[in-house]
């Protein structure tokens, strides 16, 4: 499982143990350049250890005050531009099973 577009700052210490026991790819493609490239390595993570993936899509994601739709308040979230492109990675990999 890759956690994708999350804020690590909302995560508690007792939150990040449980990440990291599961060995769960947790990454937050923000900053000029990195959406493209943090889907890219996401999307190679998961093709070393599965033949297909699903995309879970949650609006939480997006930057609350650019797009006010999700219902937990998340202001170091995602641009709909950056979305675009790493949901753009995502479907565009072999691996792609479906959304």
């Amino acid at each position: 499982m890759v956690l994708f577009g999350f804020d690590p700052a909302e995560l508690d210490t007792g939150q990040w143990t449980e990440l990291t026991s599961r060995h769960l790819y947790a990454a937050r493609p923000r900053g000029a350049g990195r959406p493209r490239g943090e889907a890219q390595r996401a999307r190679a993570y998961l093709g070393r250890r599965s033949d297909s993936y699903l995309v879970h899509f949650d609006v939480d994601v997006l930057h609350t005050g650019l797009f006010p739709l999700g219902n937990f308040p998340h202001f170091a979230g995602l641009t709909l531009d950056e979305v675009s492109v790493c949901l753009n990675e995502f479907a565009g990999g072999e691996g792609s099973a479906g959304w």
